[in-house]
């Protein structure tokens, strides 16, 4: 971590120090991502350094996963460099064009949880496993797990026949939907490729 610091800090004082207009540097949405994220970090390895138990104490710890937490942000730092190659053009513009496929895509999850969800805690309902006592809990099922996603964790799953059958036809219903919208988004980002391919 403090090598990764030590090369954001010096990259990021260079850009300031190389920038032409100052005021230019800090207008930029990207620069003040690096100044929190590098800042935070700082001033976290600092009383760090200084004091390895500084952050042991309970009220310190929610600041120490707080600071921690600002330097993820420095990931968002890749949305600029994929700009600079074509396939990540391609792929920006083809999901600012499918837009609407996209919107279309999350509100069939949005329905579908909402159904299956409702449709899981009733099947669930007298089952003597306690699962499903509560409609987000089926949220968490019909989006998250096994369902929509087919992640699968296994955490939260049905007991009885009727919650199998919900099961099986919320993953079904969901292959689906989508089904649907995705190819007209592949299609996009195909004909958006082949343009920029001709292009060069």
């Amino acid at each position: 971590d403090n090598a990764c610091l030590s090369i954001f800090l010096i990259e990021l004082l260079a850009r300031f120090l190389l920038c032409p207009h100052k005021g230019n540097f800090f207008e930029c949405g990207f620069n003040w991502i690096d100044i929190t994220s590098t800042t935070c970090m700082f001033i976290f390895v600092t009383y760090e350094f200084i004091n390895p138990d500084f952050w042991i104490d309970s009220g310190r710890i929610a600041v120490a996963y707080i600071v921690s937490a600002f330097s993820v942000f420095r990931v968002l730092r890749l949305i600029k460099y994929t700009c600079l190659c074509s396939t990540g053009r391609c792929l920006l513009l083809s999901l600012k064009t499918s837009a609407k496929e996209v919107v279309l895509l999350l509100v069939l999850f949005f329905v579908v949880m909402l159904i299956f969800s409702n449709m899981i805690c009733y099947a669930e309902f007298f089952s003597s496993e306690d699962d499903f006592l509560i409609i987000p809990v089926g949220f968490w099922w019909a989006i998250a797990i096994a369902t929509m996603t087919t992640v699968g964790y296994g955490d939260t799953h049905p007991h009885s026949n009727w919650g199998y059958v919900v099961g099986a036809m919320c993953a079904l219903v969901d292959l689906l939907c989508a089904a649907l919208p995705i190819p007209i988004i592949a299609s996009h980002f195909n004909l958006i490729y082949l343009h920029e391919q001709h292009k060069e």
